[in-house]
């Protein structure tokens, strides 16, 4: 026998979008709820499913292509299923606006940090046969001919939900069926209920049972033999009667917190006045312990939200020292739950306990519900209002692991420290092994995934390079230090000047050597999931010819640019056009921005994920060089000539020098310069557009180098330009390690990186 903790979870899906899937047909989510793990693992009950509106549909269509099939529970597998909906376009979106209700108890006396739930989250899919219509998905639904399976799933983590959590989480699929559900996740403890093991599972000799006990009683009160006791004392009786009562008074103090909070921020004024019935919180019952004390507490307790609302901002602090009236230094022992029982009898002291614990149950149930009637009135709103702060929570975890240094410098070429490759290494190595970092910052629902671990986080190095004339950035302090406070009320310096825009924003992605358009997809995605309203190009005019003229692909990426720009942002509905280029495709945008020069004023961002912009002049790498000294030779590869600087004899006749001096980065407003000191394949100094220290015994060819730097940077009009050094927590023993090409493709594949980039920098993105 032992209690149980009743919790109510909550699962509201307001809407799926389509990111970048790759079939049509019918899908719909499937959602359980389970706490522990096997063989103790305990599933959730699904009782309910709350539907708000639906939207209606368009008079040109008979049927809605987004509920085809209804929304429904499975006793027998204990899930919920969501409406089936028909996805047949890019970047649709359904609205769903579903709740899905479960119930599930989970032991009190477990560990708080092993009670966490798990959301197991699961996208079911079926193909139609022959076209994919509206028609033919109701045809095979009504004859029962739709075969769905489960083609990906994500298991998220509620951490502390004995504390309640009203959080949003970005559902994310992966990469084989991008998409995202907007999923709001409410969870409250309502209840304890005592329970007794069943027989069977004492039969069942994987279910772990420490010990039965026979009543609620013995459970509550043993001694230190762990015996039944047969007399409690008036201290001890307190003590277990405020563990237990003040959960379910924080509990609903969180609820109805958050119940104040919505009605506040979401409803309007008119609908305030329209359902102030629903806005009438109900009185939380509570025994009659407290006297004058109780009834002051409770009459502001239990006032209408509305009122509530416009009166106070915070609600205040809900403990049980000030509803019992117990006064620690007065010690006002006439309010004590000890002396309204009155026995030292285990047995009415647990029946009594139980009894109050019931009593406010009630009026957490009816709280609970009345929730949920709210949010059926405001899923739009809700979602945004709590988006918002779910994303601000994102950008400051994601911020743990950035290291910032802001210093104003006349000359944008000179690194502000020496080594400066070498000391970043050096300073990740510090920080991960650092106690307080590997503390990291926990999420009310996580994903379930390897990325929770904070030790195989990239380390980002920021460091903002600001022109010293800058008057207008002269409030700003240099910052230098190593720690996270430096980054957490400031974005970026030059993003401050970013000004209001009309138009569509155009995002184009460009591969690197011997790459493809979907080297890039999974960055245009994870941009796509927090900026849905931009438009994306992945180019492909180049996959088939990479080892070619850089020039030649500079000029089929120009063509491509304005093609794409006159089928979809036609009549100037062009507002923004931004570039990211990984390894060689930094420099193909660079060769093609010259016949770009009719959207000059559109240039908003150019970003290069580890482009050798200095070519290999100074490459440290023999196995690279090794690698290059083939390519050029067998496979005749233009590209690597250019990039070596070895197809004219006279380097200032090159095509990296004449490329340098060729207009383009100055229309943009936003630099970014990504480089990783891991990455073999572009050089540290060549990737950031710094002066390179390893310029040896070579006088003519770091005098070229320095003039092709000078050149690049002195055609940038930023106020401040941003440089980042990523530090991968790289496998010790791979080939990929070993000739320093992991870090380089991790640039396409971390996706801990991306969200930081994206969250980080709003700005350039939107």
């Amino acid at each position: 026998m032992s209690l149980k903790a009743i919790l109510e979870v909550a699962l509201h899906s307001e809407s799926f979008r389509n990111v970048d899937l790759f079939h049509q047909g019918l899908y719909h989510l499937r959602f359980s709820v389970s706490t522990g793990s096997v063989p103790n693992k305990i599933n959730a009950h699904p009782y309910m499913i709350v539907t708000t509106s639906i939207p209606k549909v368009k008079k040109s269509q008979k049927q809605d292509p987004h509920h085809v099939i209804p929304a429904c529970k499975d006793e027998a597998s204990q899930t919920i299923s969501s409406s089936a909906f028909l996805i047949r376009y890019c970047e649709e979106e359904v609205e769903l606006n579903e709740i899905a209700c479960f119930r599930i108890e989970i032991d009190d006396k477990i560990e708080q940090e092993k009670g966490e739930i798990r959301i197991e989250a699961e996208l079911m899919f079926s193909e139609l046969e022959g076209e994919v219509t509206v028609e033919k998905a109701y045809e095979m639904a009504a004859q029962n001919l739709l075969d769905f399976k489960m083609v990906t799933k994500s298991t998220l983590v509620v951490y502390s939900p004995l504390e309640g959590v009203h959080e949003y989480f970005p559902l994310v699929f992966n990469e084989n069926y991008f998409s995202i559900v907007n999923l709001m996740a409410h969870v409250a403890l309502l209840d304890f209920r005592y329970r007794v093991v069943p027989l069977n599972s004492l039969a069942n000799k994987t279910w772990k049972v420490k010990q039965v006990y026979n009543s609620f009683a013995e459970f509550l009160f043993r001694d230190s033999r762990g015996k039944p006791k047969t007399f409690v004392g008036a201290e001890e009786t307190d003590k277990v009667y405020r563990e237990y009562v003040e959960k379910i008074l924080n509990s609903f103090e969180k609820l109805k917190a958050t119940f104040v909070m919505i009605a506040g921020k979401c409803l309007t004024n008119k609908e305030k006045l329209s359902f102030s019935q629903l806005c009438s919180l109900p009185r939380l019952g509570f025994p009659n312990i407290c006297g004058p004390l109780r009834k002051n507490y409770l009459d502001s307790l239990n006032d209408s939200a509305l009122g509530y609302i416009e009166e106070n901002e915070e609600h205040p602090e809900l403990s049980l020292s000030s509803i019992s009236g117990i006064d620690d230094e007065r010690q006002n022992t006439s309010y004590r739950f000890s002396e309204r029982v009155a026995s030292h009898d285990p047995c009415k002291i647990a029946n009594l306990l139980l009894s109050d614990i019931n009593l406010m149950a009630g009026s957490l149930f009816q709280l609970w519900h009345r929730l949920l009637e709210l949010i059926k009135l405001v899923p739009r709103p809700l979602n945004t209002l709590l988006q918002e702060i779910s994303e601000e929570k994102i950008k400051h975890q994601l911020t743990e692991s950035i290291i910032r240094v802001v210093h104003r410098t006349k000359d944008f070429s000179i690194a502000h420290e020496e080594n400066i490759g070498e000391l970043h290494e050096q300073l990740a190595s510090q920080k991960r092994s650092d106690k307080k970092y590997q503390k990291r910052i926990v999420m009310p629902i996580e994903e379930e995934t390897p990325s929770q671990s904070i030790d195989i986080r990239p380390i980002v190095f920021e460091d903002i390079c600001i022109r010293e004339k800058n008057s207008i950035l002269n409030s700003i302090q240099p910052v230098s230090s190593s720690t996270d406070e430096s980054i957490e009320n400031d974005n970026s310096i030059s993003y401050r000047l970013s000004k209001l825009y009309k138009g569509v924003h155009l995002i184009v992605l460009v591969h690197g050597f011997q790459g493809n358009h979907f080297d890039m997809r999974l960055m245009k995605n994870n941009i796509a999931l927090i900026h849905p309203e931009a438009l994306f190009l992945c180019s492909n005019s180049n996959e088939e010819s990479t080892e070619g003229d850089i020039g030649e692909m500079g000029v089929r990426l120009a063509q491509e640019v304005m093609n794409f720009i006159s089928e979809w942002c036609p009549n100037r509905s062009l507002g923004r056009l931004s570039f990211i280029g990984h390894s060689m495709g930094g420099l193909i945008i660079r060769a093609a921005l010259p016949y770009l020069e009719q959207f000059s004023s559109k240039m908003h961002m150019y970003m290069s994920l580890s482009s050798p912009h200095l070519g290999y002049m100074y490459n440290s790498s023999k196995i690279i060089d090794a690698g290059m000294w083939f390519l050029k030779k067998w496979r005749k590869s233009k590209c690597l000539q250019q990039l070596s600087t070895s197809e004219n004899p006279n380097l200032r006749s090159c095509f990296l020098y004449e490329l340098s001096t060729k207009k383009g980065l100055g229309w943009f407003k936003h630099i970014t310069l990504v480089s990783s000191y891991q990455d073999q394949y572009a050089p540290y100094d060549s990737a950031r557009m710094e002066l390179s220290v390893k310029t040896g015994n070579e006088p003519e060819r770091a005098e070229i180098y320095e003039e092709m730097v000078r050149n690049l940077l002195s055609g940038m009009n930023v106020e401040a330009l941003c440089r980042l050094d990523i530090n991968f927590r790289m496998p010790e023993k791979s080939l990929d390690t070993l000739i320093g090409r992991a870090a380089h493709i991790q640039f396409l594949e971390n996706q801990t990186l991306m969200k930081m980039i994206i969250y980080r920098y709003p700005d350039l993105f939107s």
